[in-house]
């Protein structure tokens, strides 16, 4: 009998000690396998890309003769009418091209010349604004667009497939230099398309279809989308709460690549499990 007993506590503190070592083992390899990292909570820029095209009120320039065009006037510089601004040269002779407005100058033809209506624009917007630049050095027929005169200096962008919330009345435009910024005015909208009035820097955005806006800030954390998880239908993410892993639910924003932004409200700092596949909610966590 006491055999017996001696077998059973034997055999006990066998599983015990097996069971207590699979856990420290676990621990110590979670520990090691584990990447957790500790994020200040912060306002965080929702910076987004998005197509659209640039539209402004213009005048086309317009030359009578054929032959090889030279500007002498720089893309976006302010002319006054009847200024003269390039030449045409032929074998025979020379003619001047003279502004026929005033305002900035293009040498591009664009697609249309008349902005009247901007739920018009909204309803069958153009493909594209400008359909060609004309370049000093090259050779134009008699009768044709030669450039343009921007006559009004507040222009038109208008973006597609950008999410903003109707109580949004402006977004800012972000340029290659992270410390440059203009405001655009939202007037026109209509479901997932939208166009900016904007008043500054149509030099920089006259003939471009792909944008940079900023919609806003969200108090949150960038995250990248390997650190996302699902549970019931909801996504957010593994955090440690205490000494285990929990599941924190959050609303999430895409900006770039495979970067979002996570929206954290009632935390100042918080600690992300980076690589969350290697741990289950409600999981002891090692020591770290």
């Amino acid at each position: 009998m006491q055999k017996i007993i001696f077998s059973l506590i034997l055999v006990f503190c066998t599983i015990f000690f097996l069971i207590s070592f699979g856990r420290i083992t676990k621990s110590f390899l979670q520990s090691k396998t584990l990447e957790i990292e500790s994020y200040n909570v912060g306002d965080c820029p929702l910076d987004v890309d998005a197509n659209g095209v640039v539209f402004a009120k213009a005048v086309p320039i317009l030359t009578s003769f054929a032959g090889t065009i030279n500007f002498n006037v720089e893309k976006g510089k302010f002319i006054d009418e009847g200024e003269v601004i390039g030449t045409i040269r032929s074998n025979e002779s020379s003619h001047n091209i003279i502004a026929g407005a005033k305002g900035l100058f293009c040498p591009m033809e664009f697609s249309h010349y008349e902005v009247t209506d901007e739920n018009g624009l909204i309803s069958s917007p153009p493909e594209r604004f400008v359909v060609r630049e004309i370049i000093s050095g090259e050779k134009v027929k008699e009768d044709t667009i030669i450039g343009s005169v921007i006559v009004d200096t507040s222009y038109y962008i208008l973006l597609n497939d950008v999410d903003v919330s109707q109580s949004k009345t402006y977004l800012t435009l972000l340029f290659d230099d992270p410390f440059l910024e203009v405001e655009g005015e939202i007037i026109t909208r209509k479901d997932r398309t939208i166009i900016l009035k904007v008043d500054d820097y149509l030099n920089y955005f006259i003939d471009r279809e792909h944008f940079k806006i900023r919609k806003g800030f969200v108090k949150g954390i960038t995250v990248t989308r390997e650190e996302i998880v699902e549970k019931g239908g909801m996504k957010g993410l593994m955090i440690v709460n205490g000494n285990r892993a929990a599941f924190m639910e959050t609303s999430l924003y895409e900006v770039q690549g495979d970067r979002y932004i996570a929206q954290i409200q009632d935390y100042n700092s918080i600690l992300v499990i980076k690589n969350p596949r290697f741990v289950s909610e409600g999981e002891l966590i090692g020591a770290f």
